[in-house]
């Protein structure tokens, strides 16, 4: 898992994400609350895909900068 997380340059929470039981209530200082999803309204796979080819360059283009900024 290391190597995959390294690879990624992510961690375990960017990978992976908890959905509550709703008849299982957790105290919030469990762990796994550490991996509930918190922001539902991102979706930037489905996004990625309606971008066309042309409007996509110049977003990685941005990305890049910001990364090369760090």
């Amino acid at each position: 898992m290391d190597k995959l997380y390294s690879i990624l340059n992510c961690t375990p929470n960017d990978l992976l994400a908890w959905t509550p039981n709703p008849k299982q209530k957790l105290e919030d200082t469990h762990p796994l609350t550490r991996l509930k999803n918190q922001n539902t309204d991102l979706n930037w796979q489905d996004t990625i895909k309606t971008i066309p080819l042309d409007q996509l360059s110049g977003i990685v283009k941005i990305i890049n900068t910001h990364k090369s900024k760090k």
